[in-house]
């Protein structure tokens, strides 16, 4: 037992981890053991345990455990490795004695069976990914735990909805989804689209544009739907010709909807240009009737009034357009022969008329003249941008200058940074001190039904800030890819925004650290350095109608830096 026999340890890590409900389950995890056995048996089991977890080779392997989940079966012996880390997890010893593979192994189990769950030993599991994650072998991990069951085409790939949908995983998740879609050409159609829509979300056109060129023809018809869908998404014209020169099926419009929502059915997002949703709505109107939702419960989302729901939105989503294109197809759609979204369209246009007045609408040159004289109230959006500018920069002037009250509300009481939301908050308290006049609210909606991170008011004038902390994923395309495709639009904005960075420097944990700016790119190692980077990589910003302003609050060891 105290050599790590494994026939004599599984039991007492069964009872360990909760298994058997006759032996203290209201007892902490530690104490069940010695409850059963004694407490001189259970010393030795422990040791046991830690032996077990040293033996070379390893039996069973992490990939022999990986192997074993993507055909359902499982290894007992891996209940031992997990009673083993969660006393060493439990007693503070960590990890660095463990073994990669062993860690690993006990990954999976946690990962698969969230065992620790049912036997109470919260943290567990997140303590070993972040060791994982410290040692850089994140990605290897993922790899080696997902790829057995997207070899054997399982059409639930465990875990694979959490890593490819978590903002905290987009970037590994986006180099994953790339590299599956190339070596498994052939997957069931569940994995395959959790992998199309996490490009989608990133932006990842040229490599779909690719890959959809490699799957056309396909005999599955919800993999055939949803490349087509793809195919319009990032190759709009060839796919258009192709799909036309047939006939198109009605229950395309699902796919196109749900792979262009990034894999939300209720999201119409940026990724179409005014010219697609155009040829949606011009298509799909006749094979989708319009239909008026039923006052009794229904089912499902993908019924006659869900397309009809749908069609409607992206004709909204375009009528909040004031643009000449916008403009321009939405009159065209209106003045098709009559059906039933005819009235919608209709209504729609009057409305896009007004905003659009609403959008050109600049007060008399003297009149802004008069109002900047004598209450200094902005005018323009170019105004108000300037304005909330130098007010961050007297937010920055005063973390710099080391007032508690100033840079305390960004970190907790261990030094590590807050969560986005927390520090915006506390930001808003700053800019609140001296933006007088001007409305500050954090979470408003814009145009879209969109919601930005903070939205600076004055009259009929609305400014957009998108907040990033250092370490989010969408860091160095979020100016492009969501401020100004999504907020800027807002015609209170003029095309304007300002993307407010969140500098911690190189001091924070690895879930804290600085996003990497991608394969073969120096990380920046100032502020300053990384508002060069973001503004020479922003169309937005070169355009001159977004800024970049990177707060720095980092901290040495006597204070902000």
């Amino acid at each position: 037992m105290r050599s790590g026999d494994v026939s004599t340890l599984v039991a007492p890590a069964k009872a360990y981890l909760n298994f058997f409900s006759d032996l203290g389950a209201d007892l902490p995890a530690h104490e069940r053991i010695p409850d059963w056995l004694g407490q001189d048996l259970a010393e030795a089991i422990y040791e046991g345990f830690e032996a077990f977890l040293r033996l070379e080779p390893a039996k069973p392997s992490a990939r022999e455990i990986a192997e074993g989940i993507s055909h359902g079966s499982h290894w007992v012996a891996a209940n031992v490795i997990v009673a083993a880390l969660a006393e060493r997890f439990r007693i503070g010893s960590g990890f660095d004695a463990v073994s990669d593979d062993r860690l690993m192994a006990g990954y999976f189990e946690l990962r698969w069976t969230k065992i620790d769950v049912h036997a109470g030993i919260p943290g567990l599991e997140a303590a070993i990914a972040d060791a994982l994650q410290a040692r850089g072998l994140w990605i290897e991990t993922m790899r080696l735990y997902h790829e057995p069951q997207l070899q054997a085409k399982c059409t639930q790939v465990d875990g694979l909805y959490s890593l490819i949908r978590e903002d905290a995983n987009s970037r590994e998740g986006t180099q994953l989804a790339v590299e599956w879609l190339d070596r498994f050409p052939d997957l069931p159609s569940e994995p395959e689209q959790e992998l199309i829509d996490r490009l989608v979300r990133s932006g990842r056109r040229e490599e779909l544009r690719r890959i959809a060129s490699m799957r056309t023809g396909l005999m599955d018809e919800e993999r055939r739907r949803n490349w087509d869908a793809v195919g319009l998404i990032v190759d709009f014209d060839n796919t258009v010709a192709r799909l036309e020169a047939g006939s198109l099926e009605p229950q395309l419009l699902w796919h196109l909807r749900n792979r262009s929502g990034g894999g939300f059915d209720n999201e119409i997002r940026a990724v179409l240009t005014i010219r697609q949703f155009e040829w949606i709505v011009a298509v799909f109107r006749s094979l989708w009737p319009f239909v008026d939702h039923p006052h009794n419960t229904t089912s499902g989302n993908t019924n006659p009034w869900d397309a009809t729901e749908y069609l409607t939105r992206v004709v909204r989503h375009l009528g909040n357009d004031p643009g000449d294109e916008a403009v321009a197809a939405i009159g065209r759609l209106r003045d098709t022969p009559a059906d039933g979204y005819t009235p919608t369209l209709r209504v729609v246009a009057a409305e896009q008329t007004r905003i659009r007045v609403e959008h050109a609408y600049t007060p008399p040159t003297l009149d802004a003249i008069g109002a900047i004289a004598l209450d200094g109230r902005p005018a323009t959006a170019a105004d108000l941008q300037a304005i909330i500018l130098d007010e961050l920069e007297v937010a920055q002037a005063k973390v710099k200058s080391d007032d508690a009250e100033s840079w305390r509300g960004f970190y907790d009481d261990g030094g590590v940074a807050h969560e986005e939301e927390r520090c915006r908050d506390h930001l808003l308290g700053l800019l609140r001190q001296g933006a007088v006049g001007i409305t500050l609210e954090p979470e408003t909606h814009v145009a879209g039904d969109k919601e930005v991170d903070i939205a600076c008011s004055v009259g009929a004038l609305r400014m957009p800030i998108e907040v990033k902390g250092q370490w989010h994923g969408e860091l160095w395309r979020g100016a492009d890819g969501q401020l100004d495709a999504l907020y800027t639009k807002d015609w209170r904005a003029d095309g304007r925004g300002i993307y407010l960075v969140l500098w911690f420097g190189d001091q924070q944990p690895q879930n804290k650290a600085l996003t990497s700016p991608g394969r073969g790119k120096a990380r920046p190692s100032t502020p300053n350095q990384l508002r060069e980077m973001l503004s020479s990589g922003s169309r937005a910003v070169q355009d001159g109608r977004v800024v970049v302003f990177v707060l720095d609050l980092s901290r040495g060891p006597t204070g902000i830096r």
